[in-house]
């Protein structure tokens, strides 16, 4: 029993609020706006693409949130 779908590389470049920020991660590539641009890049240092797959980094805000979990 399989639920959870198998996410790949084109999912990512097909999707709309992540289409923009995984094209630049992926190949400092960019087509888009220029406050696009400028939003992309203060959040951009937030994720990471590995084998293909994106990742977000996130700091735990509390003390009870002691794992990190990709």
């Amino acid at each position: 029993m399989d639920y959870f779908p198998v996410i790949e590389a084109d999912d990512y470049k097909d999707d709309e609020e992540f289409k923009y920020l995984y094209a630049h991660l992926q190949n400092q590539d960019f087509q888009g706006s220029e406050k696009e641009y400028q939003q992309l890049i203060l959040i951009a240092d937030q994720y990471f693409i590995r084998d293909g797959l994106f990742y977000k980094i996130a700091i735990p805000r509390n003390k009870r949130v002691n794992r990190v979990y990709p």
